[in-house]
């Protein structure tokens, strides 16, 4: 596995043991276009490190101390331009600046919570995989989270993950591709391990909260690593016999609020003094990550979900 990190001396407690610091410019030119897209340092350590069986699916790291842009933003921009990047690439930023969720809704990038970013050139079928992408990160975030919390986490639709129903994590995706084929996509990843990260006035975002407070410790470089390995697996998956489906069977057994009360809001909407698309309890998710709701002919496909407490209803 070829790694490249900004000077050690600014990565806590990352000692690769091999690999020279060198200056930037000396990196063959795409590595070192792709790089320099994510760090803004003069040098780079750079080296090769034994990677398990587990977690040889990578074939380049990147671990960045102070990222200047979003990495998602980034790799995203990187492949549109033509940049040549690693067949699969898995970055880190313990801190860093421009971070975004969906919709470019404001992120703090705390250190000590985990910033990852994927990068994976695979030829996938469009309309059978990508509502598949969007499940990816957060089932590998609950691959890793469950065993730690049990049924304390959980999947809310679309891309965020709960623990004890407040926001633990939460996930991007971009595609690229042509023609009814997906080429390569981008993967982004937010999961609060420490510091749960001010949301500001955003009152249909659920509360956020941090593995810290609920009492597990788990480091920066530990979840990178974990995380690498159980989107390795997901992705594996993805490409297996079970395909799309598996991953859907999955999904839909930790996101738990089928049967639950929700509101529906456009994905514009901030506040839930707005106007729902629509409300009532949710009957199914589908497949195509869809949903059917109670008293609605129409399943919905985009929109923030909020869930409505029973008690908080007019008798």
């Amino acid at each position: 596995m070829r790694y490249l990190a900004e000077p050690i001396s600014t990565i806590r407690d990352f000692d690769p043991k091999t690999g020279p610091l060198i200056p930037v410019s000396e990196l063959p030119p795409a590595e070192r276009a792709w790089w320099s897209s994510l760090s803004r340092q003069s040098q780079v350590c750079a080296g090769h490190l034994d990677a398990s069986p587990e977690d040889s699916f990578w074939k380049s790291i990147a671990i960045v101390d102070d990222s200047p842009v979003s990495q998602f933003d980034a790799l995203v921009e990187a492949s549109q331009a033509g940049v040549t990047l690693p067949d699969t690439l898995a970055c880190v930023a313990l801190t860093g600046s421009g971070f975004h969720g969906n919709r470019r809704r404001p992120w703090q990038a705390l250190r000590g919570n985990l910033h990852f970013t994927s990068f994976c050139r695979l030829r996938l079928e469009a309309a059978r995989c990508a509502p598949a992408l969007s499940m990816l990160p957060t089932l590998a975030v609950t691959d890793v989270l469950l065993p730690l919390v049990g049924e304390l986490g959980s999947i809310k639709w679309v891309n965020d993950v709960l623990l004890g129903g407040q926001k633990v994590a939460g996930s991007l995706v971009s595609s690229q591709g042509s023609g009814g084929e997906i080429d390569s996509f981008v993967l982004g990843i937010g999961l609060n391990l420490e510091t749960a990260p001010r949301l500001g006035n955003q009152d249909l975002a659920s509360e956020p909260t941090s593995l810290r407070a609920a009492g597990i410790a788990l480091d920066t470089l530990e979840a990178f690593a974990s995380l690498r390995v159980a989107l390795a697996r997901r992705i594996s998956q993805l490409l297996g016999p079970g395909g799309p489906e598996q991953l859907f069977a999955d999904y839909r057994q930790r996101s738990r609020v089928v049967g639950r009360l929700v509101a529906v809001y456009p994905e514009t909407a901030v506040s839930a003094n707005e106007v729902p698309i629509a409300t009532g309890r949710l009957l199914a998710i589908h497949p195509d990550l869809s949903l059917e709701i109670e008293g609605h002919a129409e399943r919905l496909r985009s929109g923030r979900l909020r869930l409505i407490s029973e008690l908080s209803l007019p008798d």
